[in-house]
């Protein structure tokens, strides 16, 4: 080891990175969408807040 670094450069290892990334940020948004459109008729039927909601949805997820 001379301390010299190499690092791979090229669209080889960039394009699937951007890839992932694009889908990640896709499936957040759809996922933010899908709560917003159902969030409203859920509040309405079991006669609670958005913030109820809120809070027991993040107690769901966070355990």
């Amino acid at each position: 080891m001379d301390g010299q670094v190499t690092v791979a450069r090229g669209p080889a290892r960039v394009w699937p990175m951007l890839a992932a990334l694009t889908m990640i940020f896709i499936l957040s948004h759809a996922f933010r969408t899908a709560v917003a459109i159902v969030s409203d008729p859920l509040a309405v039927e079991l006669h609670g807040s958005a913030q109820a909601l809120g809070a027991v949805a993040r107690v769901a997820v966070m355990g």
